[in-house]
């Protein structure tokens, strides 16, 4: 009878070591993958930190005061001086990104087109990496003429105005102007 309880005794202290090892083997998996996480959002983190860092000193050579956004993000400005705010946001449209604006006041919505150097009409966004605010009252606009950089000019902005930029190329300004919204283009 004494070997048959040691025996059990033996095979309960085997059984609860392993379980004790499992858990313990669990618990460490579970320690590496959350920490795994952990040092995988903060490399996010820092790519998303370097990356709004070196946007804000690119920014910075440009204008005086901005607020940086992501194209996800909706615009709310007075864009046309009215006192009302208005919205500026993109939307898709067969793989096309559009801008609209939606006045504050009247609840018209706009939807923003640029002429190109060529003279056309452009609508198409989809080469924005950003975009942001500037209450800035001037910004220099590349002038191109026959598809020729011709030099540049200071412009004079009455109101909050609308910066978009693709990375390392440059952009516009949207602005409000003579009761419309005009394209100063901004890259070469």
């Amino acid at each position: 009878m004494n070997r048959i309880f040691a025996l059990f005794y033996i095979s309960t202290f085997i059984s609860c070591n392993t379980k004790n090892e499992n858990e313990q083997s669990q618990k460490d998996t579970f320690a590496k993958k959350n920490k795994s996480e952990i040092v995988s959002q903060k490399e996010d983190d820092r790519n998303e930190f370097d990356t709004l860092t070196n946007l804000t000193s690119s920014l910075k050579n440009e204008f005086k005061s901005f607020e940086i956004k992501n194209t996800k993000d909706t615009i709310k400005a007075d864009l046309n001086g009215d006192k009302i705010s208005d919205l500026a946001f993109f939307t898709n449209n067969n793989d096309k990104s559009l801008i609209f604006i939606l006045d504050g006041k009247s609840k018209r919505k706009i939807k923003f087109e640029k002429y190109t150097s060529s003279g056309e009409m452009e609508d198409d966004f989809s080469w924005v990496d950003y975009w942001g605010t500037t209450e800035d009252k001037k910004t220099f606009e590349i002038l191109i003429i026959d598809s020729e950089i011709a030099g540049d000019t200071i412009t004079k902005l009455d109101n909050k105005s609308i910066f978009l930029r693709k990375d390392e190329v440059g952009g516009g300004v949207i602005t409000y102007k003579n009761n419309r919204y005009i394209w100063i283009h901004q890259s070469d």
